[in-house]
């Protein structure tokens, strides 16, 4: 999904929003959560597809099988592209997807978030 995409769709939310509420603060809060959620939205990468080629750590999405039935979760997890495995202590399922961890937060003197819903 394109940022312009993402941006007519935010776009598009806030009028609905505008005739639901008067709260600002809300109104930005719910904005900036679906703006993150449709920016990662598209950012996994099968493991079928394409493995990662640098050593490091990725933000993965596993499937796991125990007694009770199959269940997925996400974990950050290490790839070695030399031995073309997945380590983790906690890992006991297999990854299916994976993507770059974010950048570390930025340090702000604001007391808000940065989200630019708009």
């Amino acid at each position: 999904m394109t940022q312009q995409k993402i941006r007519d769709i935010v776009s598009e939310f806030s009028l609905r929003l505008d005739e639901l509420s008067d709260d600002h603060a809300l109104k930005g809060s719910i904005l900036c959560d679906l703006q993150t959620e449709l920016t990662n939205l598209d950012n996994w990468i099968s493991v079928e597809d394409e493995l990662p080629k640098k050593v490091g750590r990725y933000w993965c999405y596993i499937k796991e099988q125990t007694d009770l039935g199959i269940s997925y979760y996400q974990w950050n997890c290490c790839y070695n592209p030399n031995d073309k495995k997945w380590s983790s202590k906690e890992l006991r399922g297999t990854v299916t997807h994976y993507q770059p961890l974010s950048q570390p937060p930025k340090q702000s003197t604001k007391k808000r978030g940065g989200c630019n819903p708009g």
